[in-house]
C-alpha cells in the first residue's frame, strides 16, 4: 500500500506542472530538552519534517504533496528510561492565506508510521498512523527563499507492536500528542 500511495503522490506532484508551475520545498525542525537533578528526570524530543509539493491553483495559494517526518524522544526518570523514534510518510495540503505567502495552514495525514520503541530493556518495533495540523508564518528573504516559524498540533497512534526478542506481535492503542513550535526554511520555484 505504501509503495502505491507514494507512487500516486509522486506522479500527481510531477503532473501538476501542467496546471501550475509552482513547486515548494519546506524543511522544518524542532528540538527540546529538559533536565533536573531534583527528581533525576531528563527528557529530550526532536522533530524533522520535509514537504515536497506542487501548486494546485493559478494563484499559487494551495499546494499538495508528500510529507516526510522523523519524530523521536528519550526520557529517564530514576531507574526507568526509554526512547522512541518513528518515520512518518503521507499526503499533505498547505494553503497560504495571503498573496505574498506570509501566513499559511497545513494538514497532513500519515498512514505510514514505523519505528522503534525501548522502555527499560524491552525493545520493540512499532507501527501506526499520524496526523498534524499547523499554522505558520514565513518571511521572504530572497526570490525563492523564505524563513519562518509555525505552531504544530501532532498526534501519533500506535496500532501494532512487535517485540524484537520474541517476535510476538501485539495490537496496541497507544498515542502520543504534542503541541510545539518549529523553525522553517521554504524554497519556492516556478
Amino acid at each position: 500500500m505504501f509503495k502505491l500511495s507514494f507512487l500516486f503522490i509522486l506522479l500527481f506532484v510531477l503532473g501538476c506542472h501542467q496546471v501550475s508551475a509552482a513547486f515548494l520545498i519546506d524543511l522544518s525542525s524542532n528540538y527540546h530538552s529538559d533536565e533536573d537533578d531534583v527528581t533525576s528526570f531528563s527528557y529530550s524530543r526532536f522533530d524533522y519534517r520535509g514537504f515536497l509539493a506542487a501548486g494546485l491553483d493559478n494563484k499559487e495559494k494551495l499546494f499538495f504533496g508528500q510529507n516526510i517526518s522523523q519524530f523521536g524522544r528519550e526520557f529517564k526518570n530514576d531507574s526507568v528510561s526509554g526512547k522512541y523514534s518513528v518515520l512518518e510518510l503521507g499526503p499533505r495540503f498547505q494553503y497560504y492565506f495571503t498573496e505574498d505567502k506570509t501566513f499559511y495552514t497545513s494538514v497532513a495525514w500519515n498512514p505510514y508510521v514505523k519505528g522503534s520503541r525501548t522502555v527499560g530493556t524491552t525493545e520493540s518495533d512499532i507501527s501506526g498512523s499520524s496526523y498534524f495540523i499547523n499554522f505558520g508564518w514565513q518571511l521572504k528573504i530572497a526570490r525563492a527563499l523564505s524563513l519562518g516559524a509555525s505552531i504544530n498540533y501532532h498526534s501519533i497512534s500506535i496500532s501494532k507492536e512487535t517485540d524484537t526478542t520474541t517476535n510476538v506481535e501485539t495490537e496496541k492503542t497507544d498515542s502520543y500528542t504534542t503541541i510545539y513550535p518549529m523553525i522553517e526554511i521554504s524554497l519556492r520555484f516556478r
